[in-house]
Parts: C-alpha cells; sequence; structure tokens
C-alpha cells in the first residue's frame, strides 16, 4: 500500500471512528464487514426466497401456448365411387392455434403446504444461523481486539522496565567504575538489558500480529494501523444466576433455536413423503383462438374447455415406503441432535460460568500481586542502594515486576472475554 493510499485510508478510519477505536466500535464494524456474517446472511435472503418460491406452489399456473402450421397440401376425403367418388376438404393448408391455460392444485396430498413450512422453517433457520454467526464473530473480535490492547500495555510495560533497567545499569557501572561492585555484577545487569530489548522486538511484533487477526477480522487491509483504547477498566459485572442463565440460554440460544427448527422442517418433509401415497387432483381450464374452424373455413373461432383431472400412483415398488423410512430417520436423528445440543449447552453454560468465577478471582490475585511485586522492587531498589541487598535481587525484582504486570494486563482481557463468552452462552450477547 503507498503513502497515499495509507493517509487516505487513516482518514477514512479517524472519520468512522472518532479518537481511538473502542471494542463496541469494533463490533459494530465486523458485524457489517466481516466475511463470515455476510455469508450468512445471503444464506438467509436465499431461504427466504426459497420460502416465497414454496408459496407459489398454492396459487394457480398460467400456460400460452402458439403455433401455425403448413401443409404441403390439405388433407382431403374422398368418397367411394358408389357415392360419387368426389373429394372432400378435411383441413386447410394453413393452420393457426392459440391456447391460454390455467391449472390449478386442488389436492397433493399435503405436500404442498408440508413444503412451505418446510421452507419457512428453513428461512428461520438462516436467521438464527446469522445470529449465531453474528455471536461467534464478536468473541472472534473481542479476543482478536484485546490481543492487541494486550501487545500494546505488553510494550508499554517493557519499554517502562527497560527504563527502569538502563537507570539501574547506571548506576552499576558508576558502581563498577569506583570498585564497589563484581564484574559479574555489571555483567548480568548489561545481560537482563539485552534481555529486555529483546522483549520489545518480540512484543513489538506481536502487536503486529495481533494487528494483523484484528484486520482480517474487520475487513481491512492487512497492513492497517489505527489506535486501539486500551481500556483496563472493568466496572461492575453483572450477570444473572446460574439457574436464569440455564433456563435463558436453553430457550433463546441460536443453535438450539436452529435444530428445534429443523425438527419442525423434517417432521413437514416426513409429512411430505406421506403425501405422495395420496392422489394429486388438479383443475385445467384452457381458451382456444384458432384456424380453421370447425366447419373447416378459414376463420378463426374460440373454444373452451375445463377438466378435473387426477392421477394416483398405485405401484412403485416400495419407493415411497422407503421415502417415508428415509425421512422418519432423518427427524429422529435430529430430534437426538437436538437432546445432545441441549446437554452440551448445559454444559458449556456451566463451564463458562465457573470460568467466569475464576477469571475474577485471577484478576483479584493479579492485582495484589501486581502492588505485591511493584513494592518489592521498590525495596529492592533501596536495598540494594544502601548496600542491603545484591544486584541480583534487584534484577530479579525487575524480572518479577515484568511478569505481574503483564499477569494483569491479561487478566483484565480474560474476564472481559469471559463475560462476552458467558453471555453468548445464555443468549444474551446480542439482545438489547
Amino acid at each position: 500500500m503507498n503513502t497515499l493510499c495509507k493517509t487516505v485510508l487513516l482518514l477514512i478510519l479517524s472519520t468512522c471512528f472518532a479518537g481511538a477505536l473502542t471494542l463496541d466500535e469494533a463490533i459494530e464494524r465486523g458485524l457489517s464487514a466481516n466475511a463470515q456474517v455476510k455469508i450468512a446472511k445471503y444464506a438467509g435472503d436465499a431461504a427466504r426466497e426459497d420460502q416465497r418460491s414454496a408459496l407459489t406452489g398454492f396459487l394457480p399456473r398460467a400456460t400460452a401456448k402458439a403455433s401455425y402450421t403448413r401443409l404441403n397440401e390439405a388433407p382431403v376425403m374422398t368418397m367411394p365411387p358408389e357415392f360419387g367418388g368426389m373429394s372432400i376438404a378435411m383441413g386447410q393448408v394453413d393452420n393457426y392455434n392459440l391456447t391460454l391455460g390455467v391449472q390449478q392444485p386442488i389436492f397433493t396430498g399435503g405436500k404442498i403446504i408440508n413444503g412451505y413450512r418446510a421452507a419457512r422453517l428453513g428461512a428461520k433457520i438462516q436467521e438464527k444461523n446469522l445470529e449465531s454467526e453474528k455471536n461467534s464473530t464478536v468473541i472472534s473480535i473481542a479476543q482478536a481486539y484485546f490481543g492487541v490492547v494486550n501487545a500494546q500495555l505488553f510494550v508499554n510495560t517493557v519499554a517502562q522496565a527497560r527504563e527502569r533497567m538502563q537507570g539501574h545499569l547506571a548506576v552499576i557501572e558508576g558502581m563498577y567504575a569506583q570498585g564497589l561492585v563484581a564484574r559479574n555484577d555489571l555483567l548480568q545487569t548489561r545481560v537482563a538489558s539485552s534481555e529486555i530489548d529483546l522483549m520489545i522486538i518480540r512484543a513489538n511484533n506481536a502487536v503486529n500480529a495481533a494487528r494483523l487477526g484484528l484486520n482480517f477480522l474487520l475487513d481491512f487491509p492487512s497492513d492497517t494501523v489505527f489506535e486501539i483504547d486500551p481500556d483496563t477498566t472493568i466496572g461492575d459485572i453483572s450477570r444473572p444466576i446460574l439457574k436464569d442463565g440455564l433456563d435463558h440460554g436453553l430457550k433463546y440460544r441460536p443453535d438450539i433455536q436452529m435444530l428445534e427448527l429443523g425438527l419442525g422442517a423434517a417432521r413437514a418433509g416426513e409429512a411430505i413423503t406421506w403425501g405422495t401415497f395420496s392422489p394429486d387432483i388438479v383443475g385445467v381450464f384452457n381458451w382456444s383462438y384458432a384456424r380453421p374452424n370447425r366447419a373447416n373455413e378459414e376463420e378463426f373461432y374460440d373454444s373452451w374447455n375445463v377438466t378435473l383431472a387426477a392421477s394416483w400412483e398405485i405401484l412403485s415398488f416400495g419407493e415411497r415406503i422407503f421415502g417415508v423410512r428415509k425421512a422418519r430417520t432423518q427427524k429422529n436423528q435430529t430430534a437426538e441432535t437436538l437432546d445432545m445440543a441441549r446437554r452440551a449447552a448445559e454444559m458449556e453454560i456451566r463451564n463458562l460460568h465457573n470460568s467466569l468465577e475464576e477469571a475474577e478471582q485471577a484478576l483479584t490475585v493479579s492485582r495484589k500481586k501486581l502492588e505485591q511485586t511493584n513494592e518489592a522492587f521498590k525495596v529492592a531498589a533501596a536495598e540494594f542502594g544502601t548496600g542491603l541487598a545484591a544486584n541480583t535481587s534487584v534484577l530479579d525484582a525487575n524480572s518479577s515486576l515484568i511478569q505481574a504486570q503483564a499477569g494483569y494486563i491479561s487478566a483484565i482481557a480474560d474476564m472481559k472475554i469471559a463475560v462476552i463468552k458467558y453471555e453468548a452462552a445464555i443468549a444474551t450477547l446480542l439482545k438489547e
């Protein structure tokens, strides 16, 4: 991407997102631009067209036929000699015909109405599939978003650690020049400082990798760079009690509702197969405009006819009963799948509820650990300055502080993601 394109893109992004990109803005963008969501939406559009198409099965069909036939000679009938042997014209050389017909199904054994029911349920299934895809996309965006936030904050954390280490290295070098510390202390400090420089490189690479994932989900060019809001606040975490979450989730989860609708569609499919045992009755009306007329004159005339027709397949050597058995098996398969999905959903909700409690506890522990390691580093640095602590104590305290800061950042992200996953599991993530 050239410089001009990057500049234009950044201007567009700054217009779309006032200031830094927030998680809500990322989700809004992702739900409108993500490829998987678009695919699910198109599938829903196609299913609705199938439903409209199935509805036309109740309506009459109109047809029009027109023909012109020219004979090499007009047909005649020659009378026997005993009747004079004369020839009588039986037609004309030029023959015209226009026929308009209307056919209306009257009885089909329920095949049309059950076909419509199946198509209508199929459209609803795709609506739920879209909702399910949106849930998955929100979770993926949240994970990618906090991946970027984590990586950016870790870069800041390591940069602060480098400042601390550079200050400590300057002290060690001064003390070494005065012969107050051993050469090994100097080397240890320089190695620790170099390790932090390497950590910064890796942290920047992690930011770039995290951005690639987020850009993909938001349908941005892979090298797009925009500011992320490093929100580390938690706020009030409110969630329904486990029983309420289970009740709501098992009733409104889109994956469960999809299977419930699928079971209804399977029942309609079985009813369609039973309908093949019934006769099909249709009413037909035809109107014709033709020449020559009934008197074999070169004049147009019109005529009409009404037909009530029935067709009934008497013998199919078991084909229809095999179809019924297959449809019944598919219905039973869907019912078993639904039962298994409900049990799996209950297990998922319980596990995510426990994970949410664990994430809350982990956040509390990581916060306390950060406070403790921060204080420990201050103490170690102060004691080293008075000769009460060795250089390794400062280096170890700095490493522990880096780990605690990274752990606290990750705990915040884990907490927020756990909330989103739990809300998706109990079907409240996308509800107003």
